[in-house]
């Protein structure tokens, strides 16, 4: 009876470790940080360029904030395993851009000569994102623009879901 009681309290034991290492783990990633999920990624102006950096989530692209008039430098980082046959180019049309992408850095350029939302997806047009290009960056709200997106999405990863992401 005594060695059958010690089997239970060790289950339950490694039953907890396992919980708390699973919560853990979506901590880091992200998925109970809402705060965090609903901003699009802010570029930061470093002299004559801005910067901007993302990451490529399975979900989809990031929205970005950018400054018209400023030549942009995004790296958008691709973790390992992220790339799928879906999410591994995107398409800009507004800036001529088609990017393939591969683990690791990935760096994109282009300047934005006026302000307004200019969409970009995958190469097949499912996987969707905007880049919101404003006036001034110190004095735009990320939150506010991620929320007006057509792109935005509750989860917090832009993109709208597709065949690619887990939608229909």
């Amino acid at each position: 009876m005594k060695k059958s009681n010690g089997n239970k309290i060790l289950v339950v034991v490694v039953l907890l470790a396992v919980v708390a290492a699973g919560a853990v783990l979506a901590m880091n990633k992200g998925l109970f940080s809402a705060d965090s999920a609903s901003a699009s990624d802010k570029a930061v102006l470093e002299g004559n360029v801005q910067s901007v950096t993302s990451e490529l989530t399975a979900n989809g692209y990031p929205n970005l904030v950018v400054q018209a008039g400023v030549p942009v430098r995004w790296n958008l980082h691709v973790a390992a395993g992220t790339l799928t046959s879906c999410n591994n180019a995107l398409v800009i049309p507004a800036y001529g851009l088609e990017v393939k992408l591969q683990e690791g850095d990935n760096i994109i350029e282009f300047t934005p000569d006026k302000t307004g939302t200019i969409p970009y997806s995958c190469w097949m047009g499912m996987v969707n994102a905007d880049v919101q290009v404003v006036d001034n960056l110190s004095t735009a709200d990320t939150k506010a623009l991620a929320a007006q997106s057509k792109n935005a999405d509750v989860n917090g990863t832009a993109g709208t879901p597709s065949c690619c992401s887990g939608g229909n």
